[in-house]
């Protein structure tokens, strides 16, 4: 049987469901939404667990699973940004078979907690405006300190 890995951030809470079964099948309430997520690449599953689940939960996880290659092929993937930035959406109606699908266990590639990633600091300019520097189209967070 082919399989391909899949990636996939999680937080503390969906963690501690995911220990309780073992490793080996994906908890109801990362189903929470409409659709599962998983990301086709370590890269981007890491990128969403440092900037959105590590602010929101002070911790967060990477997971990486295998699943069977035939049952994907009935999904599209979709791309959400670069090249990197693709991911399956899985409708909740499928978690039984998506579940059933895996092949071995769901491992933990990365796990990061808020007091070991520092944000960086922006410097300006005295007379700088920060909003030019700091525009949420840029993708900066609050972080910065202006010198003299």
């Amino acid at each position: 049987m082919k399989t391909t890995a899949l990636f996939r951030p999680i937080g503390p809470d969906q963690f501690e469901a995911l220990k309780k079964l073992e490793f080996s099948q994906i908890p109801s309430h990362v189903f929470g939404q409409k659709f599962f997520y998983p990301q086709l690449h370590e890269s981007f599953a890491k990128q969403i667990a440092k900037e959105w689940y590590l602010p929101k939960h002070g911790h967060a996880y990477v997971i990486r699973l295998e699943i069977a290659c035939s049952y994907l092929e009935q999904f599209e993937v979709k791309r959400i940004g670069g090249p990197e930035h693709t991911e399956y959406r899985i409708p909740i109606e499928e978690k039984a078979n998506f579940s059933r699908e895996l092949v071995g266990k769901i491992e933990v590639i990365a796990e990061y907690q808020q007091d070991t990633i520092k944000q960086p600091f922006l410097f300006c300019r005295i007379g700088e405006t920060t909003e030019a520097i700091l525009s949420p189209a840029a993708g900066f967070q609050s972080h910065f300190q202006c010198l003299a």
